[in-house]
């Protein structure tokens, strides 16, 4: 384990907690790469946002994009990929809130000054963070549309401390701004503080919307998540649509918005018309 721990050293001041004895010697292996491919993208700003666009379910029209943080490989630039692979090693390597600071910016220089409603996910770690949540308050108050950013809130976050989340909701709304729970129906165990906060959108959960075309269970349950978020005067936006029948079965049960790769893949943000 020595040997490992020396080679992190040379590579990042970082958390050495993240390694256990229960790696194997692939896994050591792996995670060094990783840990090297993190902080070559952080320290030469290798993050670019990538836009995936959500239709409107009746006209088929975009009317938003979703912020989606890729990396560029620093030693190939034809080479890009997701950060989720990476994300709870950036986590524990300390490396994320650099990686999130500079996915804001750019995503802000991007769309601020554009006609485009646009939405940038945060995790519990982003909005606890004072610093970086007043990062995004002063890019806020210099958007020329406030009311066409929209923050989207991982559901499972609103059971942690709900008092900063609702904190952090009443002061991006008091600069017009919107509020998406995001995978809504992975857990429904916040629902009461959800309900309370009223969102203006609720993303269903790609896990309810994947078989919506062939499941009768999935079905009643999109259904009735549809008829709370209209008596909450919300929208709905069905997240992974995969194919044309279980785009149609949205649009029969009423969603407001469709997203996935069968109608539109992420793309870098220059392909935004």
């Amino acid at each position: 384990m020595d040997y490992l721990l020396d080679a992190l050293d040379k590579l990042v001041d970082i958390n050495l907690d993240v390694l256990t004895t229960s790696y194997q010697e692939g896994e050591q292996a792996k995670l060094i790469k990783d840990v090297a491919f993190l902080r070559e993208c952080n320290s030469n700003s290798t993050v670019i946002p990538y836009a995936q666009p959500i239709f409107n379910a009746k006209t088929l029209k975009v009317e938003k994009y979703e912020c989606l943080m890729r990396l560029r490989d620093p030693s190939d630039s034809t080479i890009i990929k997701s950060i989720f692979p990476y994300l709870e090693t950036a986590k524990n390597i300390k490396i994320y809130p650099s990686l999130m600071r500079t996915m804001l910016k750019k995503s802000f220089d991007y769309f601020s000054n554009t006609d485009h409603t646009f939405s940038i996910n945060l995790g519990y770690e982003d909005i606890t963070n004072s610093a970086f949540a007043d990062e995004i308050f002063s890019y806020i108050s210099k958007c020329k549309n406030p009311h066409q950013v929209v923050f989207e809130i991982v559901e499972t976050d609103f059971i942690r401390d709900f008092s900063i989340i609702k904190s952090f909701v009443t002061k991006a709304r008091s600069y017009g701004s919107i509020i998406a729970v995001d995978d809504f129906g992975s857990g429904f165990s916040s629902l009461q503080n959800i309900l309370s906060l009223k969102p203006e959108i609720i993303k269903i959960d790609g896990s309810l919307i994947e078989d919506l075309d062939t499941s009768k269970d999935s079905e009643i349950i999109v259904k009735n998540i549809i008829n709370m978020t209209k008596d909450l005067g919300s929208k709905t936006v069905a997240e992974f649509i995969h194919s044309s029948s279980v785009m149609e079965k949205a649009q029969e049960l009423g969603v407001d918005f469709l997203q996935g790769f069968y109608l539109g893949k992420p793309a870098p943000l220059k392909n935004i018309d």
